[in-house]
């Protein structure tokens, strides 16, 4: 049984038990929010790590989509160099050609 203690003539067990329940109220509280912070936390990590994903996945097709550019732009710079170079040897041919046939002949 607790005994009650008295100071000038007031019993303090009565306030001692408000204060416990009024801190154990407040440590509920505190709990609750620890709580629903540590959820939105977690939602907030979720969503921070997707983007992280998409922002790596773009990167990379970013990266796949330049060197497939860089193929192409390559393979353009070669077919356009055969055909400055069989212009050329076109050209020298048909010289030669000209240069075989006699004047006045048309």
């Amino acid at each position: 049984m607790i005994a009650k203690v008295s100071v000038k003539g007031q019993t303090v067990i009565p306030e001692a038990i408000r204060e416990m329940a009024r801190r154990r109220a407040a440590e509920t509280e505190a709990r609750a929010n620890l709580q629903t912070r540590q959820s939105t936390r977690a939602v907030s990590l979720a969503d921070f790590q997707s983007r992280q994903r998409s922002r790596n996945k773009i990167d990379l097709l970013s990266k796949e989509e330049h060197a497939r550019q860089a193929l192409r732009d390559a393979a353009l710079g070669e077919a356009d160099a055969e055909d400055r170079g069989g212009t050329a040897a076109l050209t020298v041919e048909l010289d030669t050609i000209l240069r075989t046939v006699p004047k006045g002949v048309s």
